[in-house]
């Protein structure tokens, strides 16, 4: 457990076996997040001051697969789906079929 400073994050880390963690931590300014850490993946998730709330997923090579929220653009929120290094933006509309901006 680290308590943080006035200027550092406050963390938790909880530890599995096979190197896997979980770790919930808060900023200075009120900031939330939580991680779930495994050798090959990570989720990552977290609330701004603001209430803004984003989800982000990285596939077993590290690279990102997935955002969801308003990661970059406060009230905003958007998926993002990353494939090959290339990457899908919503949102998208039920026609039949899920269309996007997409690769």
């Amino acid at each position: 457990m680290d308590a943080g400073s006035g200027d550092g994050f406050a963390t938790i880390c909880l530890f599995g076996e096979g190197g896997r963690s979980i770790q919930m931590s808060t900023s200075p300014e009120g900031g939330l997040g939580i991680s779930l850490l495994g050798k090959r993946c990570t989720v990552n998730l977290g609330m701004t001051p603001e209430e803004d709330v984003w989800l982000s997923i990285r596939d077993r090579q590290g690279m990102l697969g997935t955002m969801l929220g308003s990661l970059y653009d406060s009230g905003v929120h958007r998926l993002v789906v990353f494939r090959d290094r290339l990457w899908c933006s919503g949102p998208w509309r039920y026609r039949g079929s899920w269309r996007g901006r997409c690769w």
